[in-house]
């Protein structure tokens, strides 16, 4: 297992080939200095821990560019959030 940490509440963990984002919040995260893109490289899922703003980051924008509207990428998030999570990125 391999464990990145874009700053504040931002990680990535790859592992058994799969790669997950934790509370991708790139935009605007004074602790992220990295490539966007390259984080993104092989993404299959999206855990959200809760719906404040730096946490839930670039969360529907990175859904859109990686596939969520073709179910290739799965978004983990709690009641409320997982419903406007669905409805933003259709």
């Amino acid at each position: 297992m391999k464990i990145t940490w874009y700053g504040h509440s931002a990680f990535r963990l790859d592992f058994g080939g799969k790669a997950v984002l934790i509370d991708p919040f790139f935009t605007g995260n004074p602790g992220f200095g990295g490539d966007k893109d390259a984080a993104l490289k092989g993404v299959s899922h999206i855990l959200l821990t809760h719906g404040h703003a730096d946490h839930v980051g670039d969360s529907v924008e990175i859904a859109k560019k990686i596939g969520a509207r073709s179910s290739r990428i799965t978004i983990f998030a709690c009641g409320s959030l997982r419903k406007a999570s669905r409805s933003s990125i259709r």
